[in-house]
């Protein structure tokens, strides 16, 4: 587990509730640059990337780490279930 800087501006803040957070990373690649249209909205204290965003879709959201294992302990990552199936209603 460690914390991640959540861009203020993101659809990720806005769902988990604020601007820092902590996250179960197991990763070992990471988007360093992202596609145009899509902006990098979450870092961890080493600088890598955590989460990424659609600038030109309503709801794009793409995050580095594994919130299907934090879902029972964790209410931000309940949050961010419930956006994304509200948004495919």
């Amino acid at each position: 587990m460690h914390r991640i800087s959540i861009e203020p501006e993101s659809l990720l803040a806005e769902i988990v509730g604020g601007v820092e957070l902590r996250v179960n990373s197991f990763h070992h690649q990471a988007n360093a640059q992202p596609a145009p249209g899509f902006w990098i909205t979450a870092h961890a204290a080493d600088g890598v990337p955590e989460a990424i965003e659609s600038l030109q879709h309503r709801f794009v959201l793409g995050v580095q780490w594994h919130p299907e294992l934090m879902i029972e302990t964790s209410e931000p990552m309940q949050r961010l279930f419930d956006a994304f199936v509200k948004a495919c209603r």
